[in-house]
């Protein structure tokens, strides 16, 4: 398994057990399937997985992240600036994934699962989303047509590393406009770190 799928399957469990399926069954698929396979249950789901990055555009990738890797890489310290703003970086993500095709048997369905804060040297400041200006009327407005058209029954953008300090979750689903979704409280036990004490484990201050 390479590093990268071992991410994407390790990403998909931290969600799973959020959503109160820490006992589901999680490997890795090949493309062109999505990226992950999970049973819960005596469900078949299919999940494609992709990072939030604050800078991304359509026309462009994250100058943030690369230079983010570069900086861990090299044990350099820097602070990044990124836009408050989440709807380009989130819908630029949801185009990217929507229009690539997918084998799907033999699942019930797919899902798109977005992450931010991802909690990893080289990706805390690149992927932090700030929760208090996700308005999730102008998501479903900007992303539900392009969620409608596709593939996916459900899209979950979980955001592990918050500015509050706990995870938070939001969920699409078919038919339905985007909802924040309360966490069970076994997603949270115990104390979680903020986005400042990730970038000082990370010697970012």
């Amino acid at each position: 398994m390479s590093s990268k799928e071992q991410r994407s399957v390790e990403q998909v469990r931290q969600l799973l057990s959020a959503l109160g399926f820490s006992g589901a069954r999680v490997h890795p698929a090949s493309p062109p399937r999505p990226d992950v396979f999970a049973e819960i249950g005596s469900r078949r789901i299919a999940i494609e997985t992709t990072d939030y990055h604050g800078d991304e555009t359509s026309r462009r990738g994250s100058a943030v992240r690369r230079d983010e890797e570069q900086d861990a890489r090299e044990g350099r310290t820097r602070a990044h600036t990124l836009p408050a703003a989440s709807l380009p970086g989130l819908v630029s993500r949801i185009q990217a994934k929507v229009k690539k095709h997918y084998e799907l048997s033999p699942t019930d369905e797919a899902w798109l699962a977005i992450f931010a804060g991802v909690t990893q040297p080289g990706a805390a400041a690149a992927t932090l989303l700030v929760t208090s200006f996700i308005d999730c009327e102008q998501l479903t407005i900007c992303t539900a047509p392009l969620l409608e058209a596709s593939v996916f029954h459900r899209c979950y953008i979980f955001c592990k590393l918050t500015e509050a300090g706990q995870p938070k979750l939001y969920l699409w689903e078919k038919g339905r406009a985007w909802t924040e979704v309360t966490l069970p409280s076994q997603a949270t036990p115990g104390p979680v770190p903020t986005f400042w004490d990730i970038q000082k484990l990370f010697g970012k201050t």
